[in-house]
């Protein structure tokens, strides 16, 4: 009788830690989310298989879909094909190189071309294999096409 009071006294300690861990482990997540909601950037967080795991309130405001409309679709489910193209291509050379690369993606915004230069990264795990990779925009979006600030100062500058 003694050594099954013992068993079940530890299986309700165990249950406890396990609760208590899972409890912090929903803190830490809601903290990193209210940081991401508050910035002015865009950021996200993608799978290896290019699927969103987690994005900020920008990147939901500039899609105008909600969270829950977006987790866990890949860009070839939520833009048009040539983005979605260029935007697995740029994820997959962050996947290879293993180090943080920057590049400029065009995004459709209100029915105008939009630029962002993105700062893509990857995750890696205790070994070294990439898990999941982040991106974020440094700097604002401005106008795409033959007279938009990026292209007038591409321009500008001698060949």
């Amino acid at each position: 009788m003694t050594r099954v009071l013992i068993t079940v006294g530890t299986q309700i300690c165990q249950f406890i830690q396990r609760k208590t861990l899972e409890g912090q482990h929903r803190l830490g997540e809601a903290r990193l989310q209210a940081i991401l909601d508050n910035s002015p950037t865009v950021m996200h967080l993608k799978d290896i298989q290019g699927r969103y795991v987690l994005i900020n309130r920008r990147f939901e405001q500039l899609l105008r879909q909600r969270r829950e409309e977006i987790i866990g679709k890949s860009p070839h489910e939520l833009f048009p094909q040539e983005t979605a193209r260029v935007l697995r291509t740029h994820d997959q050379q962050v996947l290879s190189a293993l180090t943080p690369l920057e590049f400029e993606e065009v995004f459709p915004v209100d029915g105008e071309l939009r630029t962002y230069i993105s700062v893509k990264f990857p995750l890696l795990d205790a070994t070294g294999f990439p898990m999941r990779f982040a991106a974020f925009p440094p700097t604002s979006p401005t106008a795409s096409g033959p007279n938009s600030p990026c292209a007038r100062a591409r321009n500008a500058w001698p060949s």
